[in-house]
């Protein structure tokens, strides 16, 4: 069973007090979340503060950050029930109140409560989403590269980089043929690889690409399976001599 927190966001340059029912924050709380392990911190990382998801809340961390301020995270409630847990993070946006409704100093974008964990996709979706990412991913990569690489920037990189331009010229290169020749068979999945089978669910796989398809999970995920008998008794994977 998981255990889940509720946590706070505050702003150093609002000191307190400020309560609401039995819970007290010495700054302001501008934004409230729900979480395991070190969910609260994510905010902060700076992949997080690049996505548009939630502009209010990234342009307050921004701020704080950009006057040498840094965002002070508590937790409000640990090792919670996760219904517990949603529960809590409802009730505090409702009292703390929302500013995109003028309702307080929340940069939360919902009422709470509604976070995906424990969502189990069907094999249907995950089918989709692999289609999307090895397909449609792919054409749009494709028309980006076309894009970029147009006679006049092909004829920029010739000039600058021909010649001692170049930052490997004079230089011997070694010679990587024979180490990339044995990582290729060690690749796992490798059709190289053939002194290795699979049999997840009574049904034989030849190299692990196959199963990928089949089964719509990553790879990584069917290997560790396969190599952890004891969790998965009917992932097997099986070495030929």
């Amino acid at each position: 069973m998981k255990y889940f927190n509720v946590y706070a966001l505050l702003n150093p340059s609002k000191p307190g007090p400020y309560k609401w029912g039995i819970y007290s924050f010495d700054f302001e709380p501008f934004y409230i979340g729900k979480g395991i392990d070190g969910r609260r911190y994510e905010h902060l990382k700076k992949y997080s503060l690049n996505k548009n998801m939630n502009e209010l809340k990234n342009n307050i961390i921004r701020k704080i950050q950009r006057n040498g301020n840094n965002v002070i995270v508590i937790l409000v409630e640990k090792n919670i029930l996760e219904v517990d847990a949603f529960s809590l993070e409802k009730w505090l946006i409702s009292k703390i109140g929302r500013r995109d409704k003028n309702l307080g100093p929340l940069a939360n974008h919902t009422n709470g409560g509604d976070g995906c964990s424990g969502r189990i996709q069907t094999l249907e979706c995950r089918k989709k989403k692999i289609e999307y990412w090895t397909n449609e991913r792919r054409k749009q990569r494709g028309e980006q590269i076309k894009k970029y690489w147009n006679e006049e920037n092909k004829a920029k990189r010739s000039e600058k980089y021909n010649g001692k331009g170049n930052p490997m010229y004079g230089e011997k290169r070694p010679d990587l043929s024979k180490r990339n020749a044995e990582q290729n068979k060690l690749r796992i999945g490798s059709t190289l690889n053939t002194n290795k089978h699979y049999v997840i669910k009574g049904k034989e796989y030849r190299i692990l690409n196959e199963a990928v398809k089949d089964l719509a999970i990553p790879m990584s995920t069917i290997w560790w399976r396969c190599n952890n008998g004891e969790s998965f008794k009917d992932w097997i994977v099986i070495n030929e001599k």
